[in-house]
């Protein structure tokens, strides 16, 4: 144990939670809002003249800010969580990977491709979960 000013202090001790990087957080805020203006733009006179999404023209926008609120609140979770902590998922992480990676060559072609698995209504594609797994080895 370190004495640092009358305190003690543990070796093994994670390290306070730093400052966000907030140059980060506001080009991140700022990209999703770019993200939104497109997809409105891209969709709203598809879906004005469509019966199949009730004429609305916010419908894709609607559905794309539920996920934007899914995935802030997700990242603001994460972003409290000390890196450290993710050492210890690498392995499991990496494991599912790569059998969804496999199991993905069984799946029904959706739009021409086998490269989703449809859960419900929710569509899942394998290939983006590589992501955290890269994230865990450059902790290693």
């Amino acid at each position: 144990m370190n004495t640092v000013k009358g305190k003690t202090k543990q070796k093994n001790s994670l390290p306070k939670r730093g400052t966000p990087d907030f140059q980060l957080l506001i080009l991140t805020l700022l990209l999703v809002g770019f993200g939104l203006v497109m997809v409105f733009s891209s969709s709203s006179s598809l879906t004005l003249a469509s019966e199949k999404f009730g004429n609305d023209p916010l419908y894709f926008l609607k559905n794309q800010i539920q996920w934007v609120v899914v995935g802030s609140v997700v990242m603001f979770t994460v972003m409290n969580i000390h890196y450290s902590k993710f050492k210890k998922w690498y392995a499991p992480i990496f494991l599912l990977t790569l059998v969804l990676l496999l199991l993905v060559a069984f799946t029904e072609r959706t739009n021409g491709a086998k490269s989703w698995f449809n859960i419900g209504g929710l569509g899942i594609q394998p290939t983006e979960l590589p992501k955290s797994p890269l994230f865990c080895t450059c902790l290693r």
